[in-house]
């Protein structure tokens, strides 16, 4: 937690209560959405359909946690991770890809907690396994494999890439980058959104992943740049 910035453990609390409210309630499942997504025309009867189609699926005969209404990284449909798959190699926690109804799959590696539809059962394995915040809340929660997880296709909602990370930093070298440079194009991630991404707090420092390269890269530039001087 002390390397969590305020906006990651903000994040955290605010779907927790939201966990809780639906551990606690009647309906059988609810749908969750953060305040920057955007979603897409008739999205609750599409919502409705998806479900629909897992409550009647034989194979996993109702059972079912968390239906993702849209997420990035690994997550396309027909297994086009490219470079997205690094983000599951470091984070882990990655599953089989498989299909198991007509719009409905187990995907690869999801990220983003920005729209889900969440069951009670997921609720109560959630608050259970991550009641406490600690790191990103999508690195943690998606990973966790008891958590039978799902994911619809075509995608529902996507992150507003326009809207500067609550939980990232609100300047940096990234934000000179042009909104229309892509890191993947179906799920609609922005590489100035994506360089966004705090990795840790210092102090009142927050590390980005856009500052770490550029550290990384101005080290390099340096290293080489007096390599004769201080051959060591």
């Amino acid at each position: 937690q002390q390397l969590c910035t305020p906006g990651m453990i903000g994040c955290h609390i605010s779907h927790r209560l939201a966990w809780e409210k639906i551990a606690r309630g009647s309906a059988p499942y609810q749908v969750v959405l953060e305040d920057d997504v955007i979603v897409s025309d008739n999205f609750m009867d599409r919502v409705e359909s998806a479900v629909r189609e897992l409550e009647e699926c034989d194979e996993i005969a109702g059972e079912w946690d968390v239906l993702l209404l849209g997420a990035f990284g690994p997550v396309h449909f027909r297994g086009r991770h490219g470079l997205t798959r690094v983000n599951a190699l470091i984070a882990g926690g990655g599953r089989k890809q498989r299909p198991i109804t007509e719009h409905c799959y187990v995907p690869r590696r999801p990220f983003g907690t920005h729209a889900y539809v969440l069951s009670q059962s997921g609720a109560h394995k959630l608050l259970r396994r991550a009641f406490y915040a600690s790191g990103h809340l999508d690195c943690v929660i998606w990973g966790i494999r008891e958590l039978k997880l799902l994911m619809c296709h075509p995608m529902l909602a996507y992150q507003d890439m326009s809207s500067v990370s609550t939980i990232g930093s609100a300047w940096g070298i990234e934000n000179l980058l042009p909104d229309t440079l892509m890191v993947d194009n179906y799920s609609g991630v922005s590489m100035k959104w994506a360089l966004n991404e705090p990795l840790l707090r210092i102090g009142n420092f927050i590390l980005t992943i856009g500052r770490t390269l550029t550290v990384l890269v101005l080290g390099n530039i340096l290293g080489i740049a007096l390599r004769e001087k201080f051959p060591w």
